[in-house]
């Protein structure tokens, strides 16, 4: 994946307040964000990557985010349970979301499965799996790009304009989420 500034796809996502309060940062590909929580005030920081366990018992965060965690897996409703149980304020969770099922579906939540067997979804599919694992959506942001190595078709280049007015990468959403009690 070609590496874009953290910082271009930070202003891309719906934050909440952070500062003064204690996060934690979970990506994948490289595209974590302790230094953007710790730029915008967080009191504490701590990141983990997205392969590595979430056991983190009795440490609930404020303010929790995790960058492309949930997609590409064989079953992310656990993982997006373990995220819930971890966040006591708010999560900001942004994924790749499927181009084609965001076009054909807009507004329904729809599913498939990757080539390796994982889930993938649309925009309306990120949102069901968090409300599914006990969140209360509060904010969500437009459609963006984050660059990937292989170039887009025409067809893809074009469908990706429309609908996030970029074709330099895979198409993302992030969520901004309250856990139900």
């Amino acid at each position: 994946m070609t590496a874009r500034p953290v910082a271009d796809v930070a202003d891309r996502l719906p934050w909440p307040n952070v500062r003064g309060k204690r996060c934690l940062d979970t990506a994948r590909d490289g595209y974590g964000l302790a230094d953007e929580l710790r730029r915008r005030g967080a009191a504490d920081v701590e990141s983990r990557r997205a392969d590595e366990s979430l056991d983190l018992a009795a440490r609930p965060f404020d303010v929790t985010v995790a960058g492309g965690v949930l997609a590409g897996r064989r079953d992310p409703l656990p993982y997006a349970r373990d995220l819930h149980t971890l966040t006591r304020g708010v999560l900001l969770s942004w994924e790749p979301i499927d181009l084609w099922t965001s076009l054909l579906g807009r507004g329904r939540a729809l599913y498939g499965m990757d080539d390796d067997g994982g889930l993938e979804f649309n925009g309306g599919g990120h949102r069901a799996l968090l409300e599914r694992a006990g969140f209360a959506i509060e904010r969500v942001s437009k459609p963006f790009t984050v660059p990937r190595a292989a170039p887009t078709g025409r067809i893809e280049a074009l469908a990706l304009r429309l609908v996030a007015g970029s074709d330099d990468g895979a198409l993302h959403r992030a969520v901004l989420a309250r856990p139900r009690r």
